[in-house]
């Protein structure tokens, strides 16, 4: 992987990120194991997808959340067990690291580790054997390990919920991060590729837009920016997003967008809808609109152009036919 495809995955041209792709591209090939430091929603597990890529390994990429696993799952998620090795363990099972031979784990918010299983983690990593649990004998699998967190590891290990040992191990070299809003100046080509991926090149971001986008301050990082410009898609009328489609997505969150309409623009759109066959080119000359305003509302209020068609709403009245659904017209992909 070169400088301009991992530029095509980490996208901005500040100088932090340039710095990124050039740590990635640097990182890559060696066997040290990397720990990814950045805040909730920067893209840590891009990073770590694109040092696989780069690295040319042949085995497989496996991401797993520590801190979904829990305390009594991890050490069977990640070592597995043999057939017996525990009540209800009927079937031999690999473990994650089994799964990731050849190739790169990464274990993301890596604080989630539970302390009494750091010392076997940490063996795992130094000498890439492990033992399932049930096995009499340990097994040994080539991974590459990259780990993950928001939080700071040495002031974990300073208030004793992380080992010392297991720290240095892990940030054997860092990767820093950045957050949004220290590079703000790579909003609008985020923004862009974000839009052409949804949207192909249908529909832009005017300057109005483009401001507010910059002007936020982006907690939830290019994650939030992302959810921000999806809503603003849908509640754009035409081929442009608007300064104010951006202020209401931001202001809506995680809201659900059909609150947004009145009984009477949602009884009309129904009513159009079945007047019109379900057919979307016939509704939208009915409402005196385009094609694309009618599937932004239909998105809005999640109804399906055949519906009614199917079946799913009997006998019952056009405003019976809302309901909640990720299906798009026409092969068109999903809004979430």
């Amino acid at each position: 992987m070169n400088e301009q495809t991992l530029a095509g995955i980490l996208i901005g041209e500040s100088l932090l990120m340039q710095r990124v792709r050039s740590d990635i591209i640097l990182l890559a090939p060696a066997r040290l194991p990397v720990f990814v430091h950045g805040p909730t929603g920067s893209g840590k597990e891009l990073v770590a997808r694109a040092l696989h890529v780069a690295s040319g390994r042949p085995g497989a990429f496996v991401g797993i959340n520590v801190c979904a696993l829990g305390d009594t799952l991890f050490e069977d998620a990640l070592f597995g067990h043999r057939r017996g090795g525990f009540t209800g363990a009927e079937t031999d099972s690999a473990g994650f690291l089994a799964e990731a031979d050849g190739g790169t784990i990464l274990l993301d918010e890596i604080t989630g580790v539970p302390y009494g299983l750091q010392a076997k983690l940490l063996r795992a990593i130094e000498l890439k054997e492990f033992r399932p649990i049930g096995a009499k004998r340990d097994q040994r699998s080539d991974f590459r390990v990259v780990s993950a967190s928001n939080e700071d590891l040495t002031g974990l290990v300073q208030g004793g919920r992380f080992r010392r040992d297991l720290a240095e191990r892990l940030c054997a070299v860092t990767i820093q991060l950045p957050g949004l809003s220290d590079r703000s100046e790579d909003i609008p080509l985020i923004s862009a590729a974000i839009l052409r991926e949804l949207t192909g090149d249908a529909v832009v971001l005017s300057d109005g837009a483009l401001s507010v986008l910059r002007e936020h301050r982006w907690p939830g990082n290019v994650r939030e920016l992302r959810h921000v410009i999806e809503r603003a898609f849908v509640f754009a009328e035409g081929n442009r997003i608007e300064r104010g489609d951006v202020i209401h997505a931001v202001e809506r969150g995680q809201v659900s967008c059909a609150s947004s309409f009145s009984t009477e623009e949602t009884r009309a759109l129904l009513e159009a809808l079945e007047r019109a066959g379900q057919k979307v080119d016939v509704a939208a000359a009915i409402l005196g609109v385009n094609r694309a305003t009618v599937y932004r509302r239909m998105r809005r209020l999640g109804v399906l152009p055949n519906a009614m068609r199917n079946g799913r709403t009997g006998a019952r009245s056009p405003l019976a036919a809302h309901h909640v659904s990720s299906e798009v017209p026409n092969g068109g992909s999903s809004i979430a």
